[in-house]
């Protein structure tokens, strides 16, 4: 049953991504966020002053003690109101919710976890495509256990148009 609904949230995301990309006036990219837990995935999707940015990360690490390593995964969505500050910045502020699971080698199966975040950041025009930047969160999640989550990272983005 969770392949079947993170296969459909994939699938649904891959369908309004390509509508989107035929409305009038949208700009569409490509990035890579780089944090202290592995590295994400991110298409960043504007239109005016609204910024859909789904994405996708995978991550392997070993847990402390020898206690078996494990392989994370989450696919989902940032929505955030974009502000042009100048020519060269951008502000972005808004939530994220993702789907985190888990798959440790010590045993069968895995965790899946619900996330809901806030989010915000800056990005820095090196040129009309090219931008880097950083972004914070804070959020929840929610599985066994409900956690508190900080993150942030630096984040490098390639527009399209």
């Amino acid at each position: 049953m969770k392949k079947i609904i993170q296969g459909t949230m994939l699938g649904l995301s891959i369908m309004s991504m390509s509508a989107m990309a035929q409305a009038e006036g949208t700009r569409i990219g490509v990035g890579v966020s780089f944090d202290g837990h592995g590295n994400t995935i991110k298409v960043p999707i504007d239109l005016g002053a609204l910024r859909i940015e789904p994405e996708l990360s995978l991550h392997f690490h070993d847990r402390d003690n020898n206690a078996g390593s494990t392989t994370d995964y989450h696919i989902g969505s940032g929505v955030y109101l974009l502000n042009q500050v100048s020519d060269v910045i951008n502000l972005y502020y808004g939530g994220k919710a993702l789907i985190i699971h888990e798959d440790e080698v010590s045993r069968a199966g895995g965790d899946t976890i619900f996330s809901l975040a806030g989010a915000a950041g800056f990005e820095y025009f090196l040129d009309k495509q090219v931008s880097l930047g950083g972004e914070v969160e804070f959020g929840f999640a929610f599985g066994d256990d409900t956690v508190v989550e900080t993150r942030t990272g630096v984040v490098l983005r390639y527009y399209l148009q």
